[in-house]
């Protein structure tokens, strides 16, 4: 149901307005979110990978890289008389894994965790990928004839897939995993500024190619996700908790470049 009110959102305003003038064109997009997937908090996490990277004191630790994701859209734009325009689309991201080292700590005091008054080093990684329905619309700029600014506010439907791990570091010391993987559902908001030049052809032809500049600012998050599919080899006493209760943070920026094929004017 969801998918179908996506899809009418676009073709509704493009099929009661017929009497302007409209141009249609395919958008492929490629780039990369930074920042991808926030601070990865979760309950045996509270502050989040930054939290864990200020407990990197030693030499032989390492702090988390920040997440980057590995983004690609397919987009269909209509541009309804010169002016205002609306967009479906549909993206793929893909997060590079960001590993650190770091000391286990008690997540709720913070204290540091000790085994025979040794802390305990862990190693621990963090992906995150995602599928989404997204749709826009906003205004149009013309410069030049052969320049077009494009402003727009939009949501997206995003199918998501997490996965936390943490494992003992020192397994001579104490011996341990944690996996923890979600999968939650959810909409979340952006807004774009897209600026497009016209490659091949002029501004009065059908058919014609222009080069694209993206940048995207997205908010959404899941909220906190309970149901999480786990994989744990725990001793008693250590301080984690067996199914990690964490959320997916989409919120952050989002630069593309890409290139539109136009293949439609009406009037």
């Amino acid at each position: 149901m969801k998918k179908l009110l996506l899809i009418f959102a676009f073709v509704f305003p493009v099929y009661t307005m017929q009497a302007i003038p409209i141009e249609m064109g395919a958008t492929l997009l490629l780039g990369s979110r930074m920042n991808y997937g926030a601070d990865y908090v979760s309950i045996n996490a509270p502050r989040g990978i930054v939290g864990l990277n200020n407990d990197v004191d030693g030499a032989s630790l390492s702090p988390f890289s920040r997440p980057v994701g590995i983004s690609t859209e397919a987009q269909l734009r209509a541009i309804l008389s010169n002016f205002f325009y609306t967009a479906i689309g549909v993206e793929y991201t893909s997060g590079i894994k960001a590993s650190g080292k770091y000391l286990l700590t008690n997540p709720i005091s913070g204290a540091l965790y000790q085994v025979t008054s040794q802390n305990v080093p862990v190693n621990g990684s963090v992906s995150l990928s995602h599928f989404s329905i997204p749709i826009q619309g906003g205004v149009v700029i013309t410069y030049w004839r052969e320049l077009r600014m494009y402003a727009g506010l939009g949501l997206s439907y995003n199918f998501t897939s997490q996965l936390i791990t943490q494992t003992s570091a020192n397994t001579d010391l104490v011996d341990f995993s944690a996996k923890s993987e979600i999968a939650p559902s959810f909409i979340a908001w952006h807004f774009n500024l897209m600026g497009e030049y016209l490659v091949i052809g002029s501004p009065e032809d059908d058919y014609r190619l222009t080069l694209n500049v993206l940048l995207q600012r997205t908010w959404g998050s899941s909220g906190i996700v309970n149901d999480a599919a786990i994989e744990t080899n725990l001793p008693t006493g250590l301080p984690l908790a067996p199914r990690d209760v964490s959320e997916v943070n989409l919120s952050g920026y989002r630069m593309s470049l890409g290139l539109t094929y136009y293949f439609l004017r009406s009037n």
